[in-house]
């Protein structure tokens, strides 16, 4: 595949930021549906530790995160804080360079709080720069955020590191590289007091719903280089010109609600021999035709092997 375009950004070491803001309540993390069937002629990646080619197992989201911690145990006092810390490490790779560039997309650690709902913490997407196999430290990520009130966690729930379905994606065919994932949390239980750091999550290549394997080839990177805005007519197409691993290949572009997934449109698309850009279309319209009424959707580009690469917000007016 085509990789010339691929320039992402590097950011090395380990980030240590502060959030202001108050407690968001009520997350809801779902499990992507089966997969689709590839189109013709597209051949799926082989999954971990199996002699047969598969683009992964049923009913689960390809190469992205979704790991289950128990989650703190001691109140946190206004005044305290709560962060998250997330470590990418290579297991394997057959890709013949270093370093290799991981884009991991935003990341949402969910907190499940004692009196319902649940306590958030985000970290934007980042890109890190893996210069050889195994743990290092400039290869976490480190968030950490104050809190307002009181905050007791609820014991009968787990924590949980998720993407929200977004693929982690590196510039490696899939099979070449082997990633593997872990967190922790971090808890200051009042103003001045000391960190107390969770356990590590263990990568694994097997999991259960809602968990996802944490040691998973990652998806082959895509760009997204300019899309057509951020709101369309009706019945128009939604156009997104792609860049990198776009040679010779398929993607799925998709239509949905935002507010319970369920998908208005999808067609495949394929990508010409030499292709290093290529602009993937969704129509602003219902199967039948008739154009989407005016209100706010998601097109996701999904690969051939179903990871969600992209997820873009799109108002119709």
């Amino acid at each position: 595949m085509n990789r010339t375009t691929f320039r992402p950004e590097l950011r090395i070491g380990v980030r240590l930021r502060f959030l202001a803001g108050p407690v968001l309540l009520l997350a809801v993390l779902t499990v992507w549906a089966p997969p689709y069937p590839l189109p013709p002629g597209v051949q799926p990646y082989p999954d971990l530790g199996a002699a047969t080619a598969q683009c992964g197992a049923p009913s689960r989201t390809p190469s992205a995160l979704s790991i289950s911690l128990t989650p703190p145990t001691s109140t946190v006092r206004a005044g305290g804080s709560v962060g998250l810390t997330y470590s990418v490490a290579v297991a394997n790779s057959t890709a013949g360079h270093w370093p290799v560039a991981v884009y991991v997309p935003s990341v949402t650690a969910n907190f499940p709080v004692k009196s319902g709902g649940s306590w958030l913490l985000f970290e934007p997407s980042q890109t890190v720069s893996l210069s050889g196999a195994g743990w290092a430290s400039s290869a976490s990520v480190t968030r950490v955020k104050p809190v307002a009130s009181d905050l007791t966690f609820s014991p009968s729930r787990m924590s949980r590191l998720s993407t929200q379905k977004i693929a982690v994606m590196a510039p490696a065919d899939y099979g070449q590289l082997t990633l593997e994932f872990r967190w922790h949390w971090s808890v200051q239980t009042g103003a001045g007091s000391g960190t107390t750091n969770g356990s590590w999550s263990v990568p694994n290549r097997t999991a259960t719903a809602p968990d996802l394997p944490s040691e998973f080839f990652p998806a082959p990177f895509v760009g997204l280089a300019k899309t057509t805005g951020t709101s369309v007519p009706p019945g128009t197409n939604y156009t997104a010109e792609l860049n990198g691993a776009v040679d010779n290949t398929s993607f799925r572009v998709v239509v949905e609600y935002p507010n319970n997934g369920t998908e208005i449109t999808s067609r495949w698309e394929t990508t010409p021999l030499g292709a290093s850009f290529f602009n993937a279309s969704a129509p602003m319209s219902y199967a039948g035709g008739a154009p989407l009424p005016g209100g706010k959707y998601l097109v996701h580009v999904h690969d051939h092997c179903q990871a969600i690469l992209h997820s873009i917000s799109v108002t119709v007016t």
